[in-house]
């Protein structure tokens, strides 16, 4: 079994490979920055999970596309697709431009919209798979200094929805973990770990139980 994990970093992305790779799967971690991704990959391996990764810029449609068609030219396609990559940019309301927010969307959003385009038609053919998003608590209680992740997330979630009603009548789960704290902040309750579980919960969902969002 595999997990293909975009966005990868040393919070929650980290947790959900751990987890998921002392359950025996393959990781792979896709990030732009090689230095972090080889570190990560050392990280689990020394945790005996299998890893590897691919360096990629998940804002780049190319990117998303190659990293997609490799995976499966070497391994076949991913049992699960985790799209955990975001930017959070914080700034006054009044003095954000839309260039701004764009070049924020393009990672938040325009990544997972690329993903989900090259994805649902491989797991379509195939009848079944598994295509996890990370979403934000300020998609839903949006803050004047997080307008551009705030914004991203509340797209995201309506585009994780009708992605899956188009795979309804397949048993290709599609979802979204809607996560309303600080990751890794004070509370125990968003620890990386804690969030990874949700996760698994809904790996293990049978079509009849599927859930669409897990609001965290």
């Amino acid at each position: 079994m595999n997990i293909l994990i975009l966005g990868a970093g040393p919070g929650l992305s980290r947790a959900i490979a751990e987890l998921f790779g002392k359950k025996d799967f393959h990781v792979t971690l896709v990030s732009r920055n090689e230095e972090k991704l080889r570190k990560e990959t050392s990280y689990l391996k020394s945790k005996d999970v299998k890893a590897d990764f691919i360096v990629g810029d998940v804002s780049k449609e190319k990117d998303i596309m190659d990293i997609v068609e490799k995976i499966v030219n070497e391994s076949g396609l991913p049992d699960v697709i985790v799209y955990n990559a975001f930017t959070n940019v914080s700034g006054d309301f009044d003095k954000e431009t839309w260039e701004h927010l764009k070049e924020q969307m393009d990672v938040n959003l325009g990544g997972a919209f690329y993903l989900l385009k090259k994805v649902i038609p491989l797991y379509k053919k195939i009848g079944k798979g598994n295509l996890f998003f990370t979403g934000g608590g300020l998609g839903i209680n949006p803050m004047p200094e997080y307008l551009g992740i705030g914004m991203s997330k509340a797209a995201l979630k309506n585009m994780v929805e009708a992605a899956s009603l188009v795979m309804k009548e397949t048993d290709v789960h599609v979802a979204i973990i809607t996560v309303t704290g600080i990751i890794g902040g004070e509370d125990p309750k968003y620890a990386p770990s804690k969030i990874a579980e949700n996760f698994w919960k809904l790996y293990q969902q049978e079509k009849p139980d599927f859930q669409t969002e897990i609001i965290y």
